[in-house]
């Protein structure tokens, strides 16, 4: 009765924070989404960064929508490249930005980590 039984999962861990950042990886695959809930006013960009000329692969191109407080939605389109260093994209309403979801328009191969600051 006070046992309690571990379940290993096939998914990736929950984003991690340190020093109030969050951060993780995006989702792989086509057309994979990642969401990214985030409290309104605190954070006002997030950082993109692949390594992908070591894995052998094209650039990572993302659609990065920012969700914002009254309903709508901001859209970038972002190439991450090895070569051209961290992408970064500015909330452009970093006061009421609450959310983001990061679509993968590739064939989502290369690895691509993100943090919020």
């Amino acid at each position: 009765m006070g046992d309690v039984a571990r379940r290993d999962v096939d998914h990736d861990p929950v984003p991690a924070y340190k020093g109030d950042m969050p951060y993780g990886l995006l989702a792989e695959g086509p057309a994979a989404v990642t969401p990214i809930s985030l409290p309104a006013g605190k954070y006002k960009s997030i950082g993109l960064l692949t390594d992908n000329a070591l894995q052998g692969v094209p650039p990572a191109q993302l659609r990065v929508a920012m969700a914002i407080s009254d309903g709508t939605w901001v859209v970038e389109t972002v190439t991450v490249d090895s070569t051209t260093g961290q992408a970064v994209v500015t909330f452009p309403y970093p006061a009421t930005t609450i959310g983001l979801s990061i679509q993968r328009s590739d064939d989502g191969a290369a690895h691509v980590a993100w943090v919020v600051s």
